[in-house]
């Protein structure tokens, strides 16, 4: 992959939710702590957080790495 960095973990170990909150902070609660919503967009914005959790902490750094190289190989039609 591009850029500097290196992991301590085969890429295949290292999901792009860690990669995030160990960049940017945590995106839920720990631990599964409950938030409690103060209004209607509280809620929303929870589940939102719970549902962009779910969806980084699926895909790792090969899958990445993969993607990429599906993305190299794809043929480029300029117009």
């Amino acid at each position: 992959m591009k850029g500097g960095y290196s992991f301590r973990r085969a890429p295949a170990e290292v999901t792009i939710l860690e990669v995030v909150e160990t960049v940017d902070g945590r995106i839920t609660p720990p631990n599964g702590a409950q938030e409690e919503p103060h209004d209607a967009l509280d809620g929303v914005w929870s589940e939102a957080r719970a549902a962009l959790a779910g969806l980084l902490g699926g895909i790792t750094i090969a899958d990445v790495q993969e993607r990429e190289a599906r993305l190299r190989s794809a043929p480029m039609f300029h117009i």
